[in-house]
């Protein structure tokens, strides 16, 4: 079947290992077997959202998106040291194996999480969902939380619900999205979490009627907005003279992000911006950390997905009843560096987060 999902088939492959989160980000060495515990302040019951990871504090990696539009303001020389390396960026996916209902319906469930965690996280959707999977198995395994990823790539989310009069009935997708609804009831998930993917002709209808359809089988649904669409970093970082300022891309308008908000709001379901995690100042790098955010045109990369961790854990706040809200705070203002810039002042933007009262809340238009 033909992918519609905006990235090769051939290209999701998935090397199981997870990020030492450091705090710092000009240098990040990829450890197996770390092991992330849970802070004094933080319960999986939820009486409060934690605000680190194995005390990594959640500003760590919203601090690098920061530092890195500082250093593509400045034109900066790359680091030394990137992470995965821009050789194998653009095929370096989360591909889950088995564990995928891709490219074969195998029925297999697996548990990426807690083995004896008490309360329950699906992951449901495609590879914008899958590519968030490194994050939620580290959130997962320190709140205590089993994690299903219950999930098919290269699916447009329209064809999981049939919509259109171009795909057969029995199409791949929705025998699988058949499948999913059964599977996803039997674990009685305490939070579906699924990614939002805005490049497909009919993605709102699509996103629409399947939240409508699961949210009946969770206790609390979260809607997360997609990345942001761009060109493969590695081709950028790959070119003579590549700098920081060179390789960024503009952030774009917000339109799709408010389209989902308003599908969570009408579904009454959370919704989480995520564009925070790699863009500030409408600048989206193409080294955050030390990191490549993305392996193409709109999956992160396993090792970003890591590294965003503590930032995404307290936004989800599995616990809670509503997500906390990403939102930028003024930082000191910088003189542009750049050829041909003038002297003039610009002001940019650093990352926090703040506790939201609302369930379905985006960034303010720019």
């Amino acid at each position: 079947m033909q992918s519609i999902d905006g990235a090769p088939t051939s290209t999701h492959r998935y090397t199981r290992r997870r990020a030492a989160l450091i705090a710092g980000w000009a240098s990040v060495l990829l450890v197996s077997g770390l092991t992330l515990s849970i802070p004094s302040d933080a319960t999986a019951s939820g009486i409060g959202p934690h605000t680190s990871l194995d005390g990594i504090p959640a500003s760590v990696p919203l601090t690098a998106v920061a530092s890195a539009v500082l250093a593509a303001k400045s034109w900066t020389a790359l680091p030394s040291v990137i992470i995965p390396s821009i050789a194998t960026a653009s095929s370096d996916g989360v591909n889950l194996g088995a564990c995928s209902q891709y490219p074969v319906l195998t029925r297999k469930v697996c548990n990426l999480g807690d083995p004896t965690g008490t309360k329950t996280l699906v992951v449901f959707g495609n590879s914008h969902s899958v590519m968030w999977v490194p994050a939620l198995s580290l959130i997962a395994k320190a709140e205590g939380w089993k994690l299903y990823p219950i999930v098919r790539e290269a699916c447009a989310y329209e064809v999981y619900v049939n919509l259109g009069q171009f795909w057969r009935p029995d199409n791949p997708c929705t025998t699988f999205y058949t499948w999913a609804k059964t599977a996803i009831k039997r674990l009685h998930p305490d939070v579906i979490v699924m990614g939002s993917y805005y490049e497909s002709p009919g993605w709102i209808a699509g996103e629409e009627q399947i939240v409508r359809q699961l949210k009946p089988l969770t206790n609390r649904f979260v809607l997360l907005g997609d990345d942001v669409a761009g060109v493969t970093p590695a081709t950028c970082l790959a070119q003579a003279g590549a700098t920081q300022g060179t390789c960024a891309r503009h952030e774009g308008s917000n339109s799709h992000e408010r389209q989902a908000q308003e599908i969570a709001t009408t579904r009454k379901v959370n919704f989480l911006d995520v564009r925070p995690l790699l863009c500030d100042d409408e600048i989206c790098p193409d080294v955050i950390g030390g990191f490549i955010p993305t392996k193409d045109s709109g999956h992160l990369t396993p090792q970003f997905s890591a590294f965003v961790a503590p930032a995404l854990a307290l936004a989800l706040n599995l616990g809670g009843r509503n997500t906390i809200k990403l939102v930028p705070v003024a930082v000191p203002p910088i003189k542009p560096v750049w050829p041909g810039a003038t002297t003039t002042t610009t002001t940019t933007t650093t990352t926090t987060i703040v506790a939201s009262v609302s369930s379905a809340s985006t960034r303010s238009p720019r």
